[in-house]
């Protein structure tokens, strides 16, 4: 059936408000969001929790593991765990409290604690000292009794900590700014369309294998090792939003000229390039994607600022903006297509729309 140039020139005003309008909601994200009261609130409690470790001991942990957060000793661990099983009522069907504590044959990270320790005075004219745990019986016996002279110092032992990625509390009870997302088949399936794609056109490994950290959700690799890894804690509808998030990375960074680009400018064409395919498969964007594109773009814009560069620092946000969707929007029309026609063969029930209809332009 032939289609008059009235519904065609209808249907190419159709597509232009669907651009305009989502560009909008990207816009409105990147320069009004901020989080909920009520979510910085359940951060700050949450992080209440946890031990504030000296600049010394936060460099030594860094060094093990970057993408810790959030910090315990085993004990800590195992008394926060039953808090958290108790006041959520997660008792099986004996009555008894579920361990959450560490998990067994996890790693810790080493870091300095503090000790007091007890010195006796044994030679009061030589002015000698020796620690409490080297002296004789009897000679603990007479600083017991106050016959020896006793004093106190403070030193430095090697301690064991781990981060909440090696316990068995579960996720769900993060914050909810660290919300791992929640089950969904369609997201699932979107998923596995996403990666079979990202695997077999761009021969690019997908890896579900970060275990050290709630925070780090993914990464991507764009050099001669190239790869994609996940969280393995994400559920479906993060773990297909941070796949999303790290494709656009992949496409658009690869480049010796991406390399150049402020580090936020990249995470904000990441986000956009996400969103605008979450926008294709019907999917709303989360608070945590939102979160990061907002404050990326806030980084964005204080970093061109403070370089007072000719280039952008006479931009305004809305200048500098519309720089970033032309490349977002490039990655986009360049790939959906394919990414279609891989989802179309994973997703049972969706109404796949032409990539003519969602392309965004360049």
């Amino acid at each position: 059936m032939k289609v008059s140039n009235e519904k065609r020139m209808q249907h190419s005003k159709d597509i232009q408000l669907q651009k305009e309008k989502l560009q909008k909601e990207i816009e409105n994200i990147a320069l009004n969001y901020t989080d909920s009261p009520e979510k910085l609130a359940e951060l700050a409690e949450f992080r209440s929790r946890f031990h504030n470790y000296s600049v010394r001991n936060t460099m030594l942990i860094y060094a093990q593991n970057p993408a810790a957060s959030f910090i315990g000793s085993y004990a800590r661990f195992k008394e926060l765990g039953k808090e958290i099983a108790v006041e959520n009522g997660e008792f099986d069907d004996k009555g008894n409290i579920p361990y959450f504590g560490v998990k067994a044959g996890q790693t810790g990270m080493k870091i300095f604690v503090p000790a007091e320790i007890t010195f006796i005075c044994v030679d009061k004219v030589n002015n000698e000292w020796i620690r409490m745990s080297e002296a004789t019986a009897q000679q603990k016996n007479a600083a017991k009794a106050g016959t020896l002279e006793t004093k106190t110092g403070l030193t430095f032992r090697l301690g064991t900590v781990f981060d909440i990625s090696q316990t068995a509390i579960p996720s769900k009870y993060y914050p909810q700014i660290y919300s791992m997302g929640y089950s969904s088949e369609q997201h699932a399936e979107i998923f596995e369309g996403l990666k079979a794609y990202i695997e077999n056109e761009l021969d690019c490994p997908v890896k579900i294998e970060i275990d050290n950290s709630i925070t780090l959700r993914g990464f991507c690799y764009t050099s001669e090792i190239k790869g994609i890894g996940l969280n393995n804690r994400l559920e479906d509808t993060q773990r297909l939003s941070t796949l999303c998030h790290e494709l656009g990375h992949f496409l658009m960074h690869r480049t010796k000229e991406a390399e150049n680009k402020l580090s936020a400018q990249r995470e904000v064409e990441a986000d956009i390039y996400n969103i605008m395919l979450n926008s294709h498969f019907g999917i709303e964007t989360n608070d945590i994607r939102k979160a990061h594109l907002a404050g990326s773009y806030r980084q964005y814009t204080e970093a061109i600022s403070e370089m007072g560069s000719k280039a952008n620092g006479d931009k305004n946000a809305f200048e500098n903006l519309e720089t970033i969707f032309s490349n977002a929007g490039r990655a986009f029309n360049e790939s959906i297509q394919e990414i279609d026609s891989y989802v179309n063969l994973y997703v049972s029930e969706m109404k796949a729309e032409t990539a003519e209809e969602y392309s965004i332009e360049a």
